[in-house]
């Protein structure tokens, strides 16, 4: 090989050399080309809107729906809670009766209905219950508080009454 040969490959592999380098370095300054849409940002100052671009994820050029929904609207009403307090007591002649009282109330504790049942009961303790039963006034009780409730004594109904207000106490709790 002479010396001119030599002297031409040399020029012609850095001929290429550079001719490789500024090719890769024109590919590395564009975007590679992908199969994803391309966004375009419009750069007005203008408070205008603009139409979307069509792509292939909304062809028709409509807007696309909200992710989120804003109802703007808070429930903050509380359905009536109902609870139930079963207390049972001793009756006379080593006998056991069970009251419950059944009650429904606001979120703020306002009685909106009450009611009561003797269960297991002894015949001989039937008219204690009926004293009972005539000297409270359940209906009485619904609009005002649990918390309102005093204690109640019944003449004639002292062991029934005791039960009352125990289960009271326990409604008083658990709302």
């Amino acid at each position: 090989m002479t010396r001119t040969t030599g002297i031409l490959i040399g020029v012609v592999l850095a001929v290429l050399l550079g001719v490789g380098v500024y090719s890769l370095s024109q590919n590395n300054s564009q975007p590679a080309a992908t199969n994803e849409p391309e966004l375009t940002v419009n750069q007005n100052s203008s408070s205008e809107e603009t139409e979307p671009i069509a792509d292939s994820t909304n062809p028709t050029l409509e807007p696309a729906e909200p992710l989120i929904e804003d109802t703007n609207t808070i429930s903050t009403e509380i359905a009536p809670r109902t609870v139930t307090e079963r207390v049972e007591y001793n009756l006379p002649r080593a006998k056991q009766g069970t009251l419950t009282v059944t009650v429904t109330a606001d979120e703020a504790g306002v009685i909106q209905d009450m009611s009561y049942e003797h269960q297991n009961v002894d015949p001989s303790s039937e008219s204690h219950h009926a004293q009972f039963d005539r000297g409270i006034n359940i209906e009485s009780y619904v609009g005002t508080s649990l918390e309102d409730i005093e204690d109640v004594l019944i003449s004639g109904a002292s062991l029934t009454s005791g039960a009352f207000n125990t289960a009271v106490e326990g409604l008083q709790e658990s709302l």
